[in-house]
């Protein structure tokens, strides 16, 4: 007998995302259909009861590098104004961090170009001065939340612009810190 369940999923941040939960759901045995929507967070999975269960489904997109919550979201009341809640809680901490990255970000900028910013202070182009402000803009602002510095990295994403911005930039602070040596 088949059953149909809407499941919130944690983590996802672009549409290779998305391929991976639902993949990762569609691999395990008795999986009919998974479909998984970025914009609402959350899985609709049709399955047979008698080959996979909830926690079978957890455990597959846990492998994936996502979370998968234990229960079917319930529509109405609490639950939604629980759910609304921490997607508030997250826009206003990822402000925080956009704010902090472009209040570090701009000093690094001027000081990094001295044929366009030719009045910048020279304190700004010291290249210690520029670690010390690319270094909380690359590990903890461009780091994206769950997974930490890992998933800026590549370490857990291998399929969007998260990974590969992440791998740039850290490649360029790397040569820049080779480079002050």
């Amino acid at each position: 007998m088949a059953e149909q369940l809407t499941l919130p999923v944690r983590g996802m941040h672009c549409a290779a995302c998305v391929g991976k939960v639902e993949s990762a759901l569609a691999g395990v045995p008795g999986v009919e259909t998974a479909s998984v929507n970025l914009a609402t967070e959350r899985a609709t999975v049709v399955f047979d009861l008698a080959r996979a269960d909830v926690g079978t489904l957890q455990a597959a997109v846990a492998a994936a590098g996502y979370e998968l919550a234990e229960a079917p979201m319930p529509r109405g009341g609490e639950a939604e104004a629980r759910e609304q809640a921490a997607r508030e809680l997250e826009q206003r901490r990822l402000g925080r961090r956009w704010r902090l990255g472009a209040l570090l970000s701009v000093p690094l900028l001027v000081g990094g170009m001295p044929d366009f910013f030719p009045w910048a202070p020279a304190w700004l182009r010291d290249p210690w001065v520029q670690l010390g402000l690319a270094t909380p803009v690359q590990l903890w602002v461009g780091a994206t939340d769950g997974q930490g510095g890992g998933q800026a990295f590549g370490l857990w994403h291998d399929g969007g612009q998260v990974w590969l911005g992440g791998t740039g930039s850290t490649v360029v602070v790397a040569d820049g810190v080779d480079w002050m040596e």
